[in-house]
């Protein structure tokens, strides 16, 4: 990686952070820098009228990527006025307090986390584990800033969450330039999505995302906030070269929703489905030897603590056989998004009761396998699911699983009972048997579900189709997929055309 020295904010740091990027610009389109005038230089490359050349001097430049309307803009402005025109706008928004970091032809591993409707299902879990299996990848791993406007390094090794309050590396800009960025889950903001959207077009690289499904596209109980999220992390998709889709499930979403996306005259990704693995996760003894020290056997349920996680459904069943005289404690799994104020005045309203009712969040991989290890039993009936991953661990432990059949995938082989999401008598009946009689930390009646899909043949497989298919089977560098080159023709007729495009 080529690095700009940091500039404070007076006049001569900037003239000096300017110097500098120019000559970044000038290296990554090998262009030849003189020693005298890398403005003429650059103005001079920027008179062919090249799209990706603008992106490149906007994203080095300013040292925030652009979104594609940033970058139409500046091209219909080099048409109209000439390349001084472009320079004379983009150094009046030079941010000079940043260290500029061009990523040239390298693999970029996007683990930023985000507020989808799938982080309820288990898909934080998966990426934890993939970023691990990816570990002796040669890739850096990147996260976008909290206001969506720029790619920051990341610590390699793991998925952390946005540390804006970090001076040195909130002051670092990652320019991608003919890479290949991985993004694990779609971002949720608007102005990521645009800036995802210009990065796939213009910036002469490949773009690969895994596909979670579209739960709060799908489903009808969802926030406004959710679906403002989905719609922005779709905006992003409908421009990536490939989507993985992690489920059969999944991708019948994803084909629908592509049939749309080519209504716009846009090629979209191309769909490919890397199913999800069924192997048991490592469990810690410690974790469980915990949870089977409880007085009483535990029911854990999934699914979300939102309208969709449809866990009012099984707090009514729950108490239907506590009044029955059935003892066990039911303990619900969520992320860190709000309770729904439904659920939350019952769980109260339980516990005052003196019900072993509870709420647990942000559990990872390995307390998630204690957990379900030490239950009786998993009841997992959101009303959809196109993961079904909390039932694919329970599976592999030998935990009952009660499953809801609303958008799930088909499991090959399962045989836990599916359960009809709305009707709590008919859950009342599924979970009798499998909580009655049972004693804390007895294995007796657990059969764990073969492996069929490892973990290791998942991410084998998803980097695969992520990467070496992204690129394309004639640039094994990441320089310039056909996915890219084709919206690329398309936006540069368009523009030819006069015609506004709109992120």
């Amino acid at each position: 990686m080529r690095r700009l020295r940091h500039a404070d904010g007076d006049a001569a740091a900037r003239t000096e952070a300017l110097r500098s990027r120019l000559t970044l610009v000038l290296t990554a389109l090998e262009e030849p820098v003189p020693a005298d005038d890398a403005e003429g230089a650059l103005t001079r490359r920027l008179a062919r009228g090249d799209a990706s050349d603008v992106w490149c001097t906007l994203a080095v430049l300013r040292g925030v990527l652009p979104t594609q309307p940033e970058v139409l803009s500046a091209v219909r402005l080099l048409r109209a006025d000439g390349p001084e025109a472009v320079l004379r706008t983009v150094v009046g928004r030079v941010v000079p307090d940043l260290d500029v970091v061009l990523a040239p032809r390298g693999v970029l591993l996007d683990v930023s986390p985000t507020r989808s409707a799938v982080d309820e299902l288990g898909a934080p879990l998966v990426v934890e584990q993939l970023v691990s299996a990816w570990a002796d990848r040669d890739a850096q791993h990147v996260r976008w800033s909290a206001d969506g406007r720029r790619l920051l390094p990341a610590p390699a090794g793991g998925v952390t969450a946005a540390r804006d309050d970090d001076p040195v590396e909130e002051r670092t800009s990652v320019v991608p330039w003919r890479s290949t960025l991985v993004v694990l889950r779609p971002p949720t903001q608007q102005a990521t999505a645009s800036r995802v959207h210009a990065l796939a077009t213009w910036a002469r690289g490949a773009t690969g995302a895994v596909g979670w499904g579209e739960p709060a596209i799908v489903a009808n109980d969802r926030t406004p906030g959710e679906a403002a999220a989905a719609a922005a992390g779709l905006s992003a998709l409908r421009h990536v070269d490939v989507v993985a889709a992690v489920s059969a499930t999944a991708r019948e979403q994803y084909e629908g929703w592509l049939e749309m996306v080519r209504t716009l005259e846009l090629p979209g990704p191309r769909l490919t489905t890397v199913p999800l693995p069924d192997e048991a996760p490592e469990v810690d003894d410690t974790q469980v030897a915990s949870w089977d020290a409880a007085p009483l056997p535990l029911v854990v349920s999934t699914g979300g603590l939102g309208p969709r996680g449809n866990q009012l459904a099984v707090l009514r069943a729950a108490n239907t056989l506590w009044n029955e005289g059935v003892a066990f404690q039911l303990l619900m799994l969520g992320d860190d998004r709000p309770t729904s104020e439904a659920l939350a005045r019952q769980v109260t309203r339980l516990q005052e009761a003196g019900l072993p009712v509870g709420v647990r969040r942000g559990l990872d991989l390995g307390g998630t396998a204690a957990l379900l290890r030490s239950a009786c039993c998993l009841v997992d009936v959101p009303q959809h699911d196109p993961l079904g991953y909390h039932t694919a661990i329970a599976r592999a432990l030998g935990t009952p699983v009660v499953a809801g059949a609303h958008g799930r995938s088909p499991s090959p082989g399962r045989d836990s009972p599916v359960a009809d999401p709305d009707d709590s008598t008919a859950l009342v009946g599924l979970l009798r048997p499998l909580v009655r009689g049972h004693a804390p930390g007895d294995l007796t009646y657990r059969s764990p579900a073969p492996t069929t899909r490892t973990w290791g043949a998942f991410a084998d497989e998803l980097w695969d189709a992520l990467v070496r298919r992204a690129t394309g089977p004639h640039d094994p560098d990441g320089v310039d997929s056909p996915s890219a080159s084709s919206r690329r023709g398309r936006t540069t007729e368009s523009l030819d055309e006069g015609i506004h495009e709109h992120d």
